[in-house]
């Protein structure tokens, strides 16, 4: 069994962390420890949660998994601040491993292609434009990694596939949607780069009436598979390296956890 502590960025709206919740439900069915941290905007923080894993027990780490789709300020800064908090209020008997972010990853974009199956549109229809709308960053690397992502699902068959961000960065959804329109295509639908719903998400929605946009990966009602194993495998890839450094076989709880990383 892997301990799982998800750190997640936070979010006023009640439906942020229903989903994650919803989340931790369907990897505790698998029979994972899981417990969610959130870094502000609503609770449980991140080190309360981890008292929760920690209370649990278990033999292996714990493993934080970054929330997070990209390698932003929050996964570069707060995320090793809130583990560092959280090995601080836990004590020297046990042990926090941090794992990569979620994005990029194909799983991401397996599971979006089963979010926009569910508005009857067929992955790679060569008439259909894809708006890859996230929440948007300052970050240039970031962005980058995003486009980069959106060019390689591009190639898979649609007519194009183009990044739009709700703050912080342009094109917005309504510019993103009129340059694939302009660009011939004849259907354009909208894919949510987001984790769970919330303000940036809805921003999105609103902002580009009448286009069809897919759920995020996460709601209060259910989860994509290939969510839930990019989770794990996060997971299981930091469990792996820290039985190498320390010359050990992973446990089964880890291998349970280590499905392999996309």
């Amino acid at each position: 069994m892997s301990r799982l502590l998800l750190v997640a960025h936070g979010s006023r709206d009640p439906r942020y962390a229903a989903s994650y919740e919803t989340l931790c439900a369907q990897l505790r069915r698998q029979g994972h420890a899981a417990r969610v941290g959130h870094l502000g905007l609503c609770g449980p923080d991140v080190v309360e949660a981890a008292r929760l894993l920690a209370r649990q027990g278990g033999d292996e780490p714990i493993v934080a998994v970054p929330m997070f789709l990209n390698h932003g300020y929050h996964v570069a800064h707060d995320v090793p601040a809130a583990a560092a908090e959280a090995r601080t209020a836990l004590g020297a008997h046990e042990h926090i491993l941090v794992a990569e972010p979620l994005g990029p990853d194909r799983l991401l974009i397996e599971a979006m292609e089963s979010r926009l199956r569910e508005l009857g549109v067929w992955p790679g229809d060569p008439e259909t434009a894809v708006v890859l709308a996230s929440a948007g960053t300052s970050d240039a690397a970031a962005r980058g990694g995003l486009e980069a992502a959106a060019a390689r699902w591009a190639r898979t068959g649609w007519h194009s596939v183009s990044p739009a961000y709700a703050a912080a960065a342009e094109p917005d959804a309504a510019r993103a949607v009129a340059g694939a329109r302009a660009a011939g295509a004849r259907d354009v639908v909208i894919a949510s780069y987001f984790l769970a719903p919330g303000l940036l998400a809805d921003r999105v929605a609103t902002g580009a009436p009448g286009v069809r946009m897919a759920a995020p990966l996460a709601t209060p009602a259910d989860v994509d598979p290939a969510l839930l194993r990019l989770v794990v495998a996060r997971a299981g890839a930091v469990l792996r390296r820290n039985a190498g450094k320390h010359g050990r076989r992973p446990r089964p709880g880890a291998r349970n956890g280590s499905a392999l990383r996309r």
